[in-house]
């Protein structure tokens, strides 16, 4: 009888520790993600001097929100319909420490026929001025057609699929058709998408590698008794490493809140 309590003694401390184990690790699930994939996890919307120079050191990459302003031959980091807050894409490169690695994702939000050559000359310039190589630098854009002049100058270019919910079948779909089409002819290296969509671009283009977010950090935290919270934490931990681990699945965006500079 003495050794049946002591085993149930012994079980029950057991099971406090693992439930104490587990509750952690959900609640700093984000921060144990960063460290585990830390090759795969960049910044996303880092559209601000402050937020890049609280990121930088730490992550592989960061990605930031670009319109072209042709009237002032400059790139404006500013993600549509915000306002400007004057940042131009010049005094963010100037800002960077470590330009020989520093991983640079690029969402051109503008891209077309009028802006392609004189916004590739200008980013070329850039980077030149700055010693950033174009092998460092991803552009992606919704206008594939006008990302061929950046491939062929070096950069790493994405065509982020925002219709990609609207494909209703397979491979015979036409938009499907016509994705296949602009990524063989415009010599696209990846494509981009919410990760909600991950199985069905990995289905329908098997060959390339996907660009996504997870942009919903885990910020309230909960505690030792809220079961319900903890399941549903649990839940998206699982969602989570089911990106992060696929291998198709070469880079992934994460949200990061600044002391400044969240724009």
């Amino acid at each position: 009888m003495r050794f049946l309590k002591k085993s149930s003694v012994v079980v029950l401390v057991v099971g406090i520790v693992c439930w104490c184990l587990a509750v952690y690790l959900l609640n700093n699930q984000d921060a144990i993600f960063d460290k585990k994939y830390s090759d795969k996890i960049w910044i996303h919307r880092v559209n601000s001097i402050e937020k890049l120079n609280e990121v930088q050191d730490a992550y592989l990459g960061v990605e930031l929100d670009l319109v072209y302003k042709l009237e002032d031959s400059i790139f404006d980091v500013n993600h549509p319909p915000a306002p400007s807050t004057g940042l131009s894409l010049n005094n963010f490169f100037a800002s960077v420490q470590n330009v020989n690695k520093q991983k640079l994702w690029l969402d051109y939000k503008n891209l077309n026929a009028e802006n392609e050559l004189v916004s590739l000359s200008n980013l070329q310039n850039l980077c030149v001025k700055y010693g950033i190589s174009p092998k460092q630098i991803i552009v992606e854009s919704t206008a594939p057609e006008y990302l061929l002049s950046f491939s062929k100058a070096g950069f790493k270019t994405s065509y982020y699929l925002p219709r990609i919910a609207d494909v209703k079948g397979g491979q015979k779909d036409p938009l499907v058709q016509s994705i296949h089409k602009s990524l063989d002819n415009y010599s696209i290296n990846y494509i981009s998408a919410d990760k909600i969509h991950l199985g069905r671009l990995k289905d329908l283009f098997p060959e390339k590698e996907i660009l996504t977010w997870i942009v919903n950090a885990e910020s309230d935290k909960a505690s030792f008794w809220e079961v319900r919270a903890l399941y549903n934490k649990f839940i998206r931990a699982r969602k989570k490493y089911k990106v992060f681990s696929d291998p198709k699945v070469l880079i992934v965006l994460h949200s990061y809140k600044a002391k400044e500079g969240n724009y």
